[in-house]
C-alpha cells in the first residue's frame, strides 16, 4: 500500500471517528433564555408565551422582535448533487447541511435548522419549502441538480418574503468574482508596468475561458453588464470584460 493509500484511509477513518463521537452531529439546540425557575418556564411557555403570540398574531412583523426568526436560516437540500459524490439522497447528505449550520455559527452566529427533504419533483420540492418558510429569516439552498435547481431558485425568490441564496451558485460566484477582481487589477498593474513588453501591452481585453458547464459557471458569468459580454456554447463559455472596466 502507498504512502498516500495510507494517508488517505487515516484521513477517512479520523472523519468517520469525527462524526460518530458524542454527542452525534455537528449542531444542537440550546436554551437562550433564563430556564431556572417555575417564573421563567411559565414566561417561556404557558401562560406567559400566549402574550408575544398575540402581540405576531396582531402585527406579525414582530415576529422578528419576539422569536428566533431573524437568526434561523434553514439548510434544505435533496441531497441530489452533494458535493462531488453526486445524487445520494437526502439522508446522505445531513453531514454535508450539518457541516454547512457549524460553519453559518462559528463564522457569522446565525442558527442554523439543517432539513433535506426526499423530493426530487420539483414544484414538490418548492411547495415544501414555501410550507415551513414561515420559521425562518432566511433560506440557504445546498447540493440541489442542475436544471431543477434553477427553477427552484428562481420561483422561491418570487414567492417568498424572506432572503434566499442558492450556495453552490452564489457562494461560488461571490469568491470567484473576488478571484477575478484581484487578477483583474494584477493584469491591469502589469500592463501600466510593462507596457514595453508585447504579451502584456496587447491586452485590451481581458478574456476568461470557462470549461464545461455547471450552475455555479451560470451564475460567474451572470454579472454581466453593458461592458462584459457573454456568450456561451455547448462546452464553454466566454467572458470578455471591457478593460477599461478594471
Amino acid at each position: 500500500m502507498s504512502k498516500n493509500s495510507r494517508d488517505q484511509n487515516a484521513f477517512d477513518k479520523a472523519a468517520l471517528d469525527y462524526h460518530r463521537q458524542e454527542p452525534k452531529g455537528k449542531i444542537e439546540v440550546i436554551p437562550s433564555k433564563p430556564h431556572s425557575s417555575q417564573r421563567d418556564l411559565s414566561l417561556a411557555y404557558s401562560p406567559g408565551v400566549a402574550v408575544p403570540c398575540m402581540a405576531i398574531h396582531d402585527d406579525p412583523q414582530s415576529v422578528y422582535e419576539y422569536t428566533s426568526k431573524g437568526n434561523l436560516v434553514a439548510v434544505i437540500s435533496n441531497g441530489t448533487a452533494v458535493l462531488g459524490l453526486g445524487d445520494i439522497g437526502p439522508e446522505a447528505s445531513k453531514p454535508v447541511m450539518e457541516g454547512k449550520g457549524l460553519l453559518f455559527k462559528i463564522f457569522a452566529g446565525i442558527n442554523v435548522f439543517d432539513i433535506e427533504i426526499n423530493e426530487k419533483d420539483p414544484d414538490k420540492f418548492i411547495e415544501t419549502v414555501k410550507a415551513i418558510a414561515p420559521t425562518f429569516g432566511g433560506i440557504n439552498l445546498e447540493d440541489i441538480k442542475a436544471p431543477e435547481a434553477f427553477y427552484i431558485e428562481q420561483r422561491l425568490k418570487e414567492e417568498l418574503d424572506i432572503p434566499l441564496m442558492h450556495d453552490d451558485q452564489h457562494g461560488t460566484a461571490i469568491i470567484s468574482a473576488a478571484a477575478f477582481t484581484t487578477c483583474s487589477s494584477v493584469i491591469y498593474w502589469l500592463q501600466s508596468a510593462l507596457a514595453s513588453c508585447p504579451c502584456v501591452s496587447t491586452l485590451s481585453e481581458l478574456k476568461i475561458c470557462f470549461i464545461l458547464s455547471s450552475s455555479t459557471l451560470v451564475v460567474c458569468f451572470s454579472f454581466s453588464d453593458p461592458e462584459t459580454r457573454a456568450s456561451t456554447s455547448a462546452t464553454m463559455t466566454t467572458i470578455t470584460v471591457a478593460y477599461n472596466k478594471v
